[in-house]
């Protein structure tokens, strides 16, 4: 992973505390990159949005799924553990973060989504 993307989601999870843990993963189950706090399977997240599954399990907690759009991922835990978020990197890559109890996950989306976008130039 680049220098420049780090810092690209270093300066996200600065300016969203509510965004906690995060993880760069590939569609064939590689995680490039993740935080320290976070151990996930990327197929799974990316298996759940692209079939448009009802839920996803991460790490043990189950997420029920709300929008699983082409740019936009969005789960919530229903026992109040927070929420998973995630958007497309490039056809094979995706950007995945997990958003606090207490965050917006739909403003935690829009940071993401913007990150993603700088990110993209410099992978």
């Amino acid at each position: 992973m680049s220098e420049e993307a780090i810092n690209i989601i270093s300066e996200l999870m600065t300016s969203n505390p509510t965004i906690t843990a995060l993880a760069i993963v590939s569609s064939n189950d590689q995680v490039l990159w993740q935080t320290p706090s976070w151990n996930i399977q990327g197929s799974r997240i990316i298996s759940a949005w692209m079939n448009r599954e009802p839920s996803v399990v991460v790490q043990g907690v189950k997420y029920s799924t709300f929008q699983a759009e082409p740019e936009k991922f969005i789960a919530k835990n229903m026992s109040g553990y927070g929420y998973v978020v995630a958007t497309p990197l490039t056809n094979e890559l995706f950007l995945v973060a997990y958003v606090t109890p207490e965050g917006d996950p739909k403003a935690a989306f829009v940071d993401l989504y913007n990150a993603a976008i700088r990110i993209r130039k410099v992978i």
